[in-house]
């Protein structure tokens, strides 16, 4: 998995576009596109969009962590 987008994961972080993009195989405005269309949920912040962790998980098919 793409180091960057992990450690996002991780850290409980918004994850970047093009870091989920790359790991899924798509372009960038393909998951800009499913967000327009709210297939994904993304956070903005300011100009930014964000991927929120658990999205991420769902996307890549990752069970998240039991605590």
């Amino acid at each position: 998995m793409h180091e960057l987008l992990k450690q996002a994961i991780e850290e409980e972080r918004g994850v970047k576009i093009r870091h989920l993009a790359t790991k899924l195989g798509v372009t960038p405005n393909t998951v800009y596109q499913a967000i327009k269309r709210g297939e994904v949920r993304a956070l903005i912040i300011g100009r930014a969009k964000r991927v929120p962790p658990e999205e991420a998980r769902r996307l890549l098919g990752l069970e998240q962590e039991v605590a």
